[in-house]
């Protein structure tokens, strides 16, 4: 079977996905041939392209200004590019004519969601805990009109006819709900602790309030993994890197505890674990805002607006059960 998987590579959510996802089809002897994925200013990190042959192209990018969501420069900015993101369009139709897959995975990229409407032969299987949103067991959050009438708009964009699995923190109830798709590495245990609290942020723009922090905190040993675009001014209590996935798995396992944002896949990783875990959602951004009320309803995190050393839950209180059906499940969802 020839498989292409299609990923959005804002953050490191949806590659996390891919990843599980491309270890348990080669479980089952089936190969990712390639990756389409939009272009970044900074490039592919060494995460993603070291696990797949990727395809770039000109497509939607994400505007942050001091680690917060800024909706009108987002919509601005690919407004003026909108020329270079329909010749990608275009070049994406031939790519996937000529290439002719059985199967494209699309892991929350509206680009090539929206060539599903041209190709009825091809199989298209979407995924994204963004399907799960709009399930009635999902908190309301008021406010963010505008963020929810996107929300609408990439769900059906990235999955105009294409089925849907929706990716939860727990069994909604629905067919097409499936646990969080993790690396495989997530599931290994390690017996060795340290006594260090593991942050991760999207991006340095939330930096200098960790910075902050681990000054008022000087007794708390901190690691951070981030996307780092400058120097930093760091208390000797706190050390800072470029994110590595597998080294950051490594670190999970042993420390304490956790923080990182809103997004998905780092909080499910911590929750796999048992790791006590604060959320701290980018600012304006609704979609992590109802990940961390969710999980924080769900009794599987603590958040808060900002980063606050005092907050951090002293356990996990609930059991991975859900998490480890995600094998069987999404192989019955996909029919692979």
């Amino acid at each position: 079977m020839k498989i292409f998987f299609s990923i959005q590579s804002e953050g490191s959510g949806h590659t996390v996905q891919a990843i599980g996802l491309k270890q348990i089809l080669a479980d089952k002897g089936h190969n990712v041939s390639l990756a389409i994925s939009a272009k970044k200013a900074h490039g592919f990190s060494s995460f993603f392209s070291s696990e797949f042959n990727i395809h770039g192209y000109d497509g939607f990018d994400f505007i942050f200004k001091d680690g917060r969501l800024n909706l009108v420069k987002t919509t601005v900015h690919n407004l003026l590019k909108i020329g270079k993101i329909t010749k990608s369009f275009i070049d994406l139709l031939r790519l996937i004519k000529k290439e002719n897959p059985d199967m494209i995975v699309n892991f929350y990229d509206p680009l090539v969601g929206l060539t599903s409407l041209f190709f009825p032969d091809i199989k298209y299987v979407s995924i994204g805990h963004q399907y799960a949103m709009t399930h009635c067991s999902y908190p309301k959050v008021s406010g963010f009109a505008t963020q929810k009438l996107f929300l609408k708009l990439l769900n059906w964009a990235t999955a105009p006819k294409n089925q849907k699995i929706a990716l939860s923190f727990y069994d909604n109830g629905e067919d097409n709900c499936c646990p969080p798709l993790l690396r495989r590495s997530s599931y290994e245990c390690e017996d060795v602790s340290e006594d260090f609290v593991l942050v991760y942020l999207m991006n340095d723009g939330m930096l200098p309030q960790l910075i902050n922090e681990a000054i008022k905190h000087p007794a708390i040993s901190i690691e951070c993994f981030t996307k780092l675009t400058k120097e930093f001014d760091l208390p000797k209590n706190l050390s800072v890197q470029n994110l590595n996935g597998d080294l950051f798995i490594k670190r999970m396992k042993r420390c304490r505890a956790v923080i990182c944002s809103g997004g998905f896949e780092t909080a499910s990783e911590a929750m796999l674990m048992g790791k006590p875990l604060l959320m701290v959602p980018i600012k304006n951004h609704f979609e992590q805002i109802s990940n961390c009320i969710d999980a924080e309803q769900q009794g599987r995190a603590a958040h808060w607006h900002k980063i606050d050393l005092a907050l951090l839950p002293k356990i996990q209180s609930k059991n991975a059960e859900w998490f480890f059906q995600i094998k069987n499940r999404i192989e019955k969802l996909m029919d692979v």
